[in-house]
């Protein structure tokens, strides 16, 4: 498959964590991608999905790592598996995870935010505000990466008050 249907296909995962992230108004938001149509991928990919949406990060792991395994070049599983490592707190894994995605799609202002959400998530917020920026550079009227913009600078403004 092309890159550009690859890139194509992931945005039900989008989806899906923007209304997950969205319930906890404490959390930065993950989004994959602005393109919302249903996921064609495998079963794995849809199990995965389901388990991440259900709060399930270690199961959601397992079939997105079934789902790579299955289709090396799939977007949405390592976008997916990348997210689950990121709940899971094993950032080691989901920097890889990234460097794929990178490899397979670039630096898209998605792929940026979620790594920006990543290094949110462990506290290193002048990587995170890195990232997060670039990203709303490239797209200002992206609605997750606006909230992502909000809540970093709040973080940062917490920490230095």
């Amino acid at each position: 498959m092309s890159k550009i249907s690859n890139a194509s296909r992931f945005g039900f995962v989008a989806v899906i964590l923007t209304l997950l992230a969205a319930c906890s108004e404490n959390e930065a938001v993950v989004q994959f991608s602005s393109i919302a149509e249903p996921a064609t991928g495998s079963n794995n990919l849809k199990k995965a999905q389901v388990q991440f949406l259900s709060g399930n990060f270690g199961l959601a792991e397992r079939h997105y790592k079934t789902a790579i395994e299955e289709a090396p070049d799939d977007v949405d599983g390592w976008l997916g598996l990348a997210a689950s490592y990121d709940k899971l707190r094993r950032f080691d894994l989901a920097d890889k995870a990234y460097g794929r995605v990178r490899q397979l799609v670039g630096d898209t202002p998605e792929v940026l935010n979620n790594i920006g959400y990543s290094y949110m998530l462990r506290g290193e917020l002048e990587k995170a505000r890195e990232h997060i920026n670039t990203a709303f550079e490239h797209d200002p009227d992206n609605p997750t990466i606006r909230q992502n913009v909000e809540r970093l600078n709040r973080k940062i403004a917490k920490k230095a008050g």
